[in-house]
């Protein structure tokens, strides 16, 4: 089991937790308390939370779509340009 935070600013992280024994993996931005984006996946199946949704489970072609971490961080840093954060 693996549980990391990417600290980008004062209340603005990513975290990163993988449990290889159950098959989960949760790449999530937070700002705040609050998820802005995240990709999960819950016994090896994946989805995304997207920006213009967080709450929702995105469960198309590419919400499914398994991502390394480095596409995530990517992912995150267009979201954080979309959102004017730092």
């Amino acid at each position: 089991m693996l549980k990391a935070r990417l600290h980008i600013s004062t209340g603005l992280f990513v975290q990163v937790y993988q449990n290889d024994r159950l098959a989960t993996t949760n790449l999530v931005l937070i700002y705040n308390g609050q998820r802005l984006y995240a990709r999960d996946q819950l016994d090896g199946v994946w989805h995304r939370h997207t920006a213009a949704a967080p709450d929702l489970h995105d469960t198309s072609a590419g919400g499914r779509r398994q991502v390394e971490l480095s596409e995530f961080l990517n992912e995150v840093e267009a979201v954080l340009t979309t959102m004017g954060l730092p």
